[in-house]
């Protein structure tokens, strides 16, 4: 989406404020203000490392702007469009936000309902003599899930 952005293919601005930056203009005084807290270097320094050891791994990434290479895309959008062809099937799989909090016997039952339901007919298809491949993009805490599997023309 940002390469889109950049490209003038979606009509929205981009902007890189870091934590620091938000700082420099007034964030943890505004922070003090609000709660009626008293301001000092000092706690800000204090809050700003807090927020980091809350973050912790992530603080580059949520804090400073600072794209991590697993959440980061390899191909771009344009390079990935460039390439598609109709008729590769996608199969979409979206579970609520809750399906981690599920006991394990549900979450395999619902998993295997999936594979079974919408899965295997696809890869039932396929033909054996084609060469075969599968992509995923899988969603980390049981959001969406995306699965294309293809095959090539030419046999082997």
């Amino acid at each position: 989406m940002i390469n889109e952005v950049r490209a003038g293919r979606r009509p929205y601005s981009l902007h890189r404020i870091t934590l620091e930056d938000a700082v420099e203009q007034g964030l943890y005084q505004k922070i003090c203000q609000t709660l009626k807290r008293e301001w000092s270097r000092e706690r800000e320094t204090q809050w700003k490392r807090e927020l980091a050891d809350f973050y912790g791994e992530n603080a580059g990434e949520e804090l400073y702007c600072i794209p991590r290479a697993v959440t980061g895309a390899f191909l771009s959008s344009v390079l990935i469009e460039a390439r598609m062809t109709a008729g590769i099937p996608v199969i979409r799989w979206e579970m609520p936000s809750e399906f981690g909090e599920r006991s394990e016997d549900i979450r395999r039952a619902e998993t295997d309902a999936f594979l079974e339901n919408r899965l295997a007919p696809v890869l039932e298809a396929l033909e054996p003599e084609l060469p075969t491949c599968f992509g995923e993009d899988f969603g980390r805490l049981g959001d969406l899930t995306v699965i294309w599997p293809m095959q090539s023309r030419e046999r082997i």
